[in-house]
């Protein structure tokens, strides 16, 4: 992996490793893929008393919102709705398993994407992308969405006595 700082206009950018970490959790949440882990329906569509979200919404948010840092990654132009609601899904649940599954891949896919830019072409980041100075910035963005609302997760899964996951792992 490449570990040297990038620069731009003789700016110092954050090496690619560090911004990894920020979407990885490392030093800063659980790993996105350990808070997700071992999921099922009977969970994630539970709603409690003044909770705004389930663990089913804040996922289909999560997405929602993947799929535009990906975008502006890309290159493309976003449309910003800029309001709160944008991206939240009125279902509280899956249909299935195998949609919650598909969910949880799709989130999963978009953090090896991700990572796969910052190794194989950091310098593609460097350029300005959409309301952002570079893709850095939409890589530290998009690693402060995905701990704020992997927080939420963790969360709610240990007031439904669903954490620790399996594994065990890094569930400070």
């Amino acid at each position: 992996m490449n570990t040297i700082e990038l620069k731009r206009n003789d700016e110092p950018m954050i090496s690619p490793l560090l911004m990894k970490g920020g979407i990885r959790g490392q030093n800063a949440h659980v790993n996105p893929a350990v808070a997700l882990e071992d999921l099922n329906i009977e969970i994630t569509g539970r709603k409690i008393l003044n909770t705004p979200y389930t663990i089913w919404q804040c996922l289909k948010h999560l997405n929602h919102w993947q799929e535009k840092y990906l975008k502006l990654l890309q290159g493309e132009d976003i449309y910003w709705d800029c309001t709160w609601q944008e991206g939240w899904e009125s279902s509280l649940n899956a249909k299935n398993q195998e949609q919650l599954n598909q969910e949880i891949k799709k989130f999963s896919d978009s953090l090896f994407w991700v990572e796969d830019l910052m190794i194989q072409s950091p310098q593609n980041l460097l350029r300005p992308m959409g309301c952002y100075t570079n893709g850095f910035q939409v890589i530290q963005a998009m690693s402060s969405h995905i701990s704020y609302h992997i927080g939420e997760i963790v969360l709610l899964r240990r007031i439904f006595a669903s954490w620790p996951p399996p594994s065990d792992r890094y569930v400070w």
